[in-house]
């Protein structure tokens, strides 16, 4: 049996947060129809990346620690004809013997995944693993916060509104969020709270909360050196500007081999 995460308790409410967001989605197809497919997806949640991917024809894998969140996301997967040439895999996604060696054309990180390894060590496991997976000429792309002074100085602890979403019987799904950060490991603790509203007032409260670990460039990228990998281009924003003191995400686009 599976150790418990804390997204087992909100996979369905964790997908409607996120399944209208493709921003992401139409990069990584980018990069998938360069580099080719496998494709691999490290922390990949309830699917929503890897439906985008098989939609567009592509043979994709999916590994998370959450059997609730993979459950939804085989059942989402099914539901839209999509399941075949898609596989998933419950496990540590810093646990290389989980995928086979020298296999997959991209692997992806996406949406502060990488960030769940709350140490450094944690994280260049994760890298580590990716790395192993990848074919010779194999790329990994990576997207976490971009962790400015202005934006982790807003984590100051109080309690924000962070959306509200229409569910599928009517009721209303509220998210609030409470964030602090402990700058000497540089961790980030996240309280999570979703309310469900039902068409006739009653109120359900869901709580979870996790702690994850911020990475500026110059780590993320001596990281990748440490795991092997040969090449990288860094990027502020899914349409691939240069990362700046603005840019609100940190993507990174990494080689396994050096392609020049």
């Amino acid at each position: 049996m599976s150790a418990e995460t804390p997204y087992d308790e909100i996979a369905a409410y964790y997908d409607l947060e996120h399944r209208s967001f493709t921003d992401d989605v139409d990069l990584y197809l980018q990069f998938i129809e360069a580099a080719g497919d496998p494709v691999v997806e490290l922390g990949c949640g309830t699917g929503r990346i890897l439906r985008g991917i098989a939609e567009a024809g592509y043979s994709a894998t999916g590994l998370d620690s959450s059997a609730p969140m993979l459950d939804f996301a085989r059942t989402a997967l099914a539901a839209e004809g999509l399941i075949d040439g898609t596989t998933l895999i419950e496990g540590d996604f810093a646990d290389s013997t989980l995928l086979p060696e020298a296999h997959f054309g991209v692997a992806i990180i996406g949406l502060d995944s990488l960030l769940h390894a709350t140490t450094l060590e944690g994280q260049l496991a994760v890298l580590r693993a990716a790395w192993q997976s990848l074919d010779p000429r194999g790329q990994l792309i990576i997207d976490v916060l971009h962790a400015t002074p202005a934006r982790l100085m807003s984590m100051d602890g109080g309690i924000a509104f962070n959306g509200s979403w229409m569910m599928s019987d009517g009721a209303r799904l509220d998210k609030l969020v409470s964030q602090s950060i402990e700058a000497a490991e540089q961790l980030i603790h996240s309280e999570i709270w979703y309310d469900v509203t039902s068409a006739g007032g009653a109120v359900t409260r869901t709580r979870t909360g996790f702690t994850q670990r911020w990475i500026g460039s110059g780590e993320l990228l001596l990281m990748l050196q440490l795991a092997g990998f040969q090449d990288w281009r860094v990027y502020g924003s899914y349409d691939l500007d240069p990362l700046d003191a603005h840019s609100d995400r940190l993507i990174v686009a990494a080689e396994k081999t050096r392609t020049d």
